[in-house]
Parts: structure tokens; C-alpha cells; sequence
């Protein structure tokens, strides 16, 4: 599994967001699923460096917690 950063590199040299690269696959992807991703995205848009760094250490720590159960 390739670094962040050796991902970001990747994107930059082809041209493409780097959510296009590990985005999830597509197949078995319920509506709700994909809806749920559409709102997240957006609404982290507006988050600067420090709160998006905070809201992917919640999101860790929360997949980490239901990957226990």
C-alpha cells in the first residue's frame, strides 16, 4: 500500500483528484452510501487544514471503534 504522500504525488502527475485514486469501489455501493460520501465531501470543503486534520482523526478513531465489534 502506497504512502499519502506517494499518492498525492501519483494525482499530481496524472491530473486527477486524489479521491479518484482511492476512491471506493462502486459496486455494492447502496444510494444511501454514496449520498452520505457526496454530503461528506462537500461539507469538508469549507473546513480549513487544522479542522480537516481533527474531523480524519474522529473518522479513524470511529472506524477503528466499529471494526472492534
Amino acid at each position: 500500500m502506497p504512502s499519502v504522500d506517494t499518492l498525492i504525488a501519483i494525482a499530481e502527475v496524472l491530473d486527477v483528484a486524489l479521491v479518484d485514486i482511492i476512491g471506493p469501489p462502486t459496486e455494492n455501493l447502496s444510494q444511501t452510501r454514496a449520498a452520505f460520501e457526496v454530503r461528506l465531501a462537500i461539507a469538508t470543503r469549507a473546513l480549513d487544514d487544522d479542522a480537516y486534520a481533527a474531523l480524519v482523526d474522529h473518522a479513524e478513531a470511529l472506524a477503528r471503534l466499529t471494526q472492534k465489534r
